[in-house]
C-alpha cells in the first residue's frame, strides 16, 4: 500500500542528504582552495625573497660571493655568473629537517643553490614569469605531497659591477612547501563534516517523521471523520474551521456531496413513503371489493359494477407503475427515442382536444397563440407525454372561470412553448418541489385522479429529449415552458 507519509519521509531524507552532502563537499573544496591559495601566496612571497637575494655579475676570476655558477651568454658579452646571497639566519625555514624547500638554476640548467632540507634531491624545474608564476602540486622524493611555485627571472647586477646588465641572463627558482599540515587540517575538516553530517541526518531522521505526523494530522482527522459516516448520519459535516488552507476546499466539496446525498436519501425515503401511500389506497379498495363480493352475494348488475370499479383501480395502479418505470428509464438513459418530423400547431391541437370538454365545463378562458407551419424533430410519444401533463396540470388546477394561455415564442431557431394558467394558493417556494415525484399541494392530495407523477414524468422526458422544462410564477399565474429547436422549413 502506498503511503504519502512514507513517500514524503523518504523524499525529504533524500533531499536533506543531498543538501548536506553537497554542502559538505562545497565547504571541503572551498576550504581546500582557500588554504592552497594561502600557501601559494606564502610561497610566492618566499620566492620573491630569494629572488631579491640573487644577482648576476661578470666572471673575472671565478671567485667571490656565497655561491657562484658561471652561465653562458652571447659572444658579444663576457661570461657572467649567478650569485645567491642566501643565509639560513635570514630564512631559517629552509634549514635541514624542515618542510620548506627551494632550488635555483642558472641559465644553462646548473643548480646554483638549494636549501639544506633538500639534501641532494632536486625539485621539478617548472616556471613562469614573475608576475604569473607557475603553481603545482607534486610528490617529494620522500613520498610526501608538496606545493611548489616556479618563476623565471633576470637577476639584477651586483652593485659593484662595472659592466653592463645582461637582460638575457635568466635564472629559474622553485620554492616548495610540504602539505602535511594542510592534509592534517583537511583530514580534521573531513572528520568534522562527516560527524556534523551524520548527526544532522540522525536529527532529520528523528524530526522529519514526527513533523510529517503532525503536519498530516488533519488528513488523519478527515479519515477518522469519514469512518464515522453512515447513511443515518450524513449530516455530520467535515470540520473546516481548523483545517489547513489546502484541505478546506476538499472538506467543503465533501460537505456539499454529503448534502446532496442526504437530499437524495431523503427523496428516496419520501419516494418510498409516497409509493406506499399511493398504492395502499387502491389495494385497500380492491381488497374491500373482493371481501364484500365474497361475503354478501350480489346481483348481476352489482357484480358488474364491482368489476368495473376493480378495473378502474387496476388502471390507476398501472398508470402509477408505468409512470415510475418511464421516469426510471429516462433518468438512466435507457428510454428508446424515435424522432419524427411533426407539425407543431396541429400536434398541439390534437393533444389539447381531450381537455377541451373539461375546460369548457369549468368555464375556463383558453387562448392559443401558435403560428402555423412550425416543424420540430422529436419523439412524438415522449413529447406527447410532456404536452398531455402540461395541459392536464393547467386544466385541473385552474380555478373555475380562470384563464389558460398556450403560446409559442420564437427566437432564432429556438422556440418556447409556454402554458400559463391562473392558480390560487401556489407560492414561489413551491416551484422547487413542482417536478418532484408524488408532490402535490395539500388541497389536491386526496384526489384519486392525480398521483403527483405527471410533471416529474414530463421533466424526465424533457431531459432525455434534450429539451428544457422550466416553471415560473408571476402574479398568481403559473407558467410551464418547454424550449426546443424548430426547423427553418414551413408547411405549405
Amino acid at each position: 500500500m502506498k503511503s504519502i507519509r512514507r513517500r514524503l519521509t523518504v523524499g525529504l531524507l533524500c533531499v536533506f542528504t543531498a543538501l548536506l552532502g553537497g554542502g559538505g563537499i562545497l565547504i571541503y573544496f572551498s576550504t581546500r582552495a582557500a588554504l592552497l591559495a594561502q600557501i601559494d601566496a606564502r610561497l610566492r612571497i618566499e620566492a620573491l625573497a630569494v629572488v631579491k637575494q640573487t644577482q648576476q655579475e661578470q666572471d673575472d676570476d671565478g671567485e667571490g660571493g656565497n655561491k657562484k655558477v658561471q652561465g653562458s651568454t652571447s659572444e658579444a658579452q663576457p661570461s657572467r655568473e649567478l650569485e645567491v646571497r642566501f643565509t639560513e639566519t635570514y630564512m631559517p625555514e629552509f634549514q635541514g629537517g624542515g618542510a620548506e624547500y627551494f632550488q635555483v638554476w642558472s641559465p644553462d640548467g646548473q643548480t646554483v643553490q638549494r636549501s639544506r632540507s633538500l639534501v641532494d634531491a632536486n625539485l621539478p624545474r617548472l616556471s613562469g614569469p614573475v608576475d604569473h608564476p607557475a603553481f603545482w602540486t607534486f610528490t617529494l622524493p620522500n613520498g610526501l605531497a608538496a606545493r611548489a611555485v616556479g618563476m623565471s627571472f633576470v637577476p639584477p647586477t651586483a652593485p659593484n659591477e662595472s659592466k653592463g646588465h645582461d637582460p638575457n641572463f635568466t635564472a629559474t627558482l622553485v620554492v616548495a612547501s610540504g602539505l602535511g599540515q594542510l592534509n592534517k587540517t583537511l583530514l580534521a575538516l573531513r572528520g568534522v563534516l562527516f560527524g556534523v553530517g551524520g548527526l544532522g541526518l540522525l536529527a532529520i531522521l528523528l524530526v522529519v517523521p514526527e513533523t510529517l505526523r503532525r503536519g498530516l494530522s488533519p488528513l488523519r482527522r478527515v479519515s477518522d471523520h469519514a469512518m464515522k459516516l453512515e447513511a443515518a448520519n450524513l449530516r455530520l459535516n467535515f470540520p473546516t474551521k481548523d483545517m489547513p488552507v489546502e484541505l478546506q476546499p476538499i472538506c467543503l466539496r465533501l460537505n456539499e456531496l454529503l448534502s446532496r446525498l442526504q437530499k437524495s436519501f431523503d427523496r428516496e425515503r419520501c419516494f418510498s413513503a409516497d409509493v406506499a401511500h399511493e398504492l395502499r389506497t387502491p389495494i385497500a379498495e380492491l381488497r374491500a371489493l373482493a371481501e364484500v363480493s365474497l361475503r354478501w352475494p350480489q346481483s348481476e348488475s352489482a357484480r358488474v359494477e364491482a368489476f368495473e370499479d376493480g378495473l378502474a383501480i387496476a388502471r390507476q395502479m398501472e398508470s402509477v407503475v408505468v409512470s415510475l418505470l418511464t421516469i426510471t428509464r429516462c433518468e438512466a438513459g435507457h428510454q428508446t427515442i424515435q424522432r419524427e418530423e411533426i407539425n407543431l400547431a396541429k400536434w398541439i391541437e390534437d393533444r389539447w382536444r381531450p381537455f377541451a370538454t373539461q375546460a369548457k365545463a369549468q368555464k375556463l378562458v383558453v387562448n392559443f397563440d401558435i403560428p402555423p407551419g412550425e416543424l420540430i424533430q422529436t419523439d412524438p410519444a415522449l413529447a406527447g407525454v410532456i404536452l398531455t401533463n402540461l395541459f392536464s396540470n393547467a386544466v385541473c388546477y385552474t380555478p373555475q372561470g380562470g384563464t389558460v394561455l398556450i403560446q409559442l415564442q420564437k427566437a432564432g431557431n429556438e422556440s418556447t412553448l409556454k402554458v400559463t394558467n391562473s392558480i390560487d394558493g401556489f407560492l414561489c417556494k413551491d416551484l422547487s418541489m413542482l417536478f418532484e415525484r408524488f408532490w402535490r399541494k395539500d388541497t389536491a392530495r386526496t384526489s384519486s385522479e392525480h398521483s403527483g407523477l405527471g410533471l416529474a414524468l414530463s421533466k424526465a422526458c424533457s431531459e432525455i429529449l434534450g429539451l428544457q422544462l422550466t416553471a415560473s410564477l408571476d402574479n398568481h399565474h403559473l407558467s410551464l415552458s418547454v424550449k426546443f429547436k424548430t426547423d427553418a422549413r414551413k408547411f405549405s
